[in-house]
């Protein structure tokens, strides 16, 4: 936590404003990064702003300015907390904080980021004590550890988005919200990897009991550890050591010392679940040289995301006719208008003609101005998609909504975010204002006319979807009401089409010819494969790398996207392409040709 001293406004007294970035100080540049800032008792109360502005390097203007700001009502006397997720990009300028009350400066604090708290891979440990992940620090590539209390957990599952290992020792789940549980449930399923240390004597949080792979069985003494010590290459400390034995779920794989299971872990959606049996936090495995490589286990390898925003912003179409309307009455009006003024000068070159030319100067302004906003609202292009991916055997999937926007003459755009979804850049390309004050979050920046503005937000909607591989080689899906449109069949570089799939149960025949190359699907702009591109190229990108079958489709069902901020412009306000995901337990028949 860092604690900064900052100057009042009004008084001469101090006020001082504690500030947390991240986990520990810890953070992943680029993801939602959570930042409490605790307010302490002011003297007066009364509607206030926190505004927290980050820098970030833009290719067209060099430096820009993202500043996010939050409405609360301060409390005379009182202390206050709030968590404001922001998306840091450039760690060499440090993070702004100022508050403002009744419209006032109240208070300010710079906050310096440290470059070696945000690179690596992050594991978080719920402890009461700041110990237990210095093994961490001899992982290649590196690893950075941080230690947190159980009330600092998040509310939102986006902002778990930069840890790659949560680790729960010491965890209350009494100070825990209803919030704070849900979040962390919804994070594991959707990519997440969490581990569970089962303590002697203490119970396994009950909340977390649907995803667990194992029940905590009685306490117990390792007192010989020869096959722990050969599965880690490493022997054991000497002595005995204390463990709880597991009982495992069946799906679960099991590690066992001396005849115990000891270790035990399961996939949960697209996360992975892992509880421990014993504690290599603390003595007497906290320098065991085996921990190494229990830790890699347990983190595996970064899953590549199948869709990159980048790729998605370069799929959308965003060309957007001028508003021919507002451009024709213009020039009808100015007809209008000068042949008024030869009309007035001509015939009436006195005072009242002058002033009669002078009103309709007025309205002229007028009237064009109207014309012009309302030109530049028809005129903005609001293009975006929505990758569904369902969670495998849960009933939540993950929603990546990218969009962009553009108008042929710049200026200012505001966009409302979806409800409930975590907005940033894609890229910044100028100053941007956040304003997150309860309801739908406001994103407004100024464009220049040549470069769109591209956002992306994190979402989870509720969705239980399947598909399998029958030995015999028919695929079973089972669909949403609205079905798939363009449906197809994804596997290791190769996709079969299979066109549109009904809602509900439905059975399709995928024999070993008929198979394409996933390049040649990804370059046709009517299929849905064409989201599924490398970044900047027309080749698939990390689709290809997925260990599994998936089910790809467009799905005609309107999502939560975002919106243009007035409503009366743009070319449109919600999603113009869903595409849906599911992985496909069960293998297809291997191709036998491939045109």
């Amino acid at each position: 936590m860092a604690v900064v001293g900052i100057a009042a406004s009004a008084a001469s007294a101090q006020t001082r404003l504690a500030v947390t970035v991240g986990f520990d100080g810890a953070f992943r540049p680029g993801a939602p990064t959570a930042v409490d800032v605790e307010i302490p008792p002011l003297p007066a109360g009364g509607p206030a702003q926190l505004i927290l502005e980050t820098s970030a390097l833009t290719p067209q203007a060099g430096r820009a300015t993202v500043s996010t700001t939050v409405g609360f009502q301060a409390v005379a006397g009182a202390a206050q907390t709030l968590s404001v997720p922001v998306v840091i990009e450039d760690l060499r300028r440090p993070l702004r904080v100022r508050l403002l009350v009744g419209g006032r400066p109240a208070a300010a604090a710079d906050v310096a980021l440290d470059p070696t708290r945000a690179v690596g891979r992050l594991v978080v440990l719920v402890s009461a004590v700041r110990t237990g992940l210095s093994v961490l620090r001899r992982a290649d590539p590196p690893v950075v550890d941080a230690y947190v209390a159980a009330d600092a957990l998040p509310s939102e599952w986006q902002e778990y988005r930069g840890v790659d290992l949560l680790v729960l020792r010491d965890i209350d789940p009494a100070r825990l919200s209803d919030r704070q549980r849900g979040a962390l449930l919804t994070w594991v399923r959707l990519g997440g990897r969490l581990v569970v240390i089962a303590r002697p004597g203490v119970a396994l949080p009950a909340f977390l009991t649907p995803i667990m792979p194992a029940y905590a069985g009685p306490p117990q003494v390792l007192r010989s550890a020869s096959d722990l010590a050969a599965r880690y290459s490493a022997s054991v400390p000497a002595g005995p050591v204390p463990i709880v034995a597991l009982v495992p779920q069946p799906a679960a794989l099991v590690v066992r010392a001396g005849g115990m299971p000891v270790v035990a872990a399961a996939a949960e959606g697209d996360g992975r679940v892992s509880v421990w049996g014993l504690d290599p936090t603390i003595p007497p495995l906290a320098d065991w040289d085996g921990g190494t490589r229990l830790w890699a286990e347990t983190l595996g390898a970064p899953a590549p995301a199948l869709a990159d925003p980048a790729a998605l912003a370069g799929v959308l179409d965003l060309q957007v006719p001028a508003d021919r309307f507002s451009h024709v009455a213009a020039g009808f009006l100015m007809a209008v208008y000068v042949g008024g003024l030869a009309i007035v000068r001509r015939r009436r070159p006195t005072l009242m003609g002058g002033a009669a030319v002078a009103v309709a100067a007025v309205v002229a302004v007028a009237v064009f101005a109207t014309l012009a906003a309302g030109a530049r609202a028809r005129s903005t292009a609001l293009s975006q998609v929505v990758v569904v991916q369902q969670a495998p055997e849960t009933q939540v999937a993950s929603a990546l909504i990218v969009a962009a926007t553009a108008v042929p003459y710049g200026g200012v755009i505001a966009l409302r975010a979806p409800d409930g979804a975590a907005a940033s850049p894609v890229a910044v390309i100028g100053d941007l204002s956040i304003r997150r004050d309860g309801g739908p979050t406001l994103l407004t920046g100024r464009m220049r006319a040549d470069v769109p503005w591209v956002f992306e937000a994190a979402t989870a909607v509720p969705l239980s979807a399947s598909a399998d591989f029958a030995a015999s080689g028919s695929l079973t899906a089972d669909l949403p009401a609205a079905g798939l449109r363009d449906a197809a069949v994804w596997w290791h570089g190769l996709v079969y089409p299979l066109g549109d799939l009904p809602g509900g149960r439905s059975e399709s025949r995928v024999p070993g010819a008929g198979w394409r190359p996933a390049g040649d699907v990804v370059t046709d702009q009517r299929s849905p494969g064409r989201f599924f591109r490398a970044p900047g190229s027309q080749i698939p990108g990390a689709i290809t790398q997925a260990p599994q079958p998936l089910l790809i489709g467009a799905w005609p069902v309107a999502l939560p996207a975002f919106a243009l901020a007035d409503p009366s412009g743009g070319r449109a306000a919600g999603a113009e392409d869903v595409v849906l995901v599911l992985p496909v337990r069960g293998r297809p028949p291997v191709p036998r040709s491939v045109p």
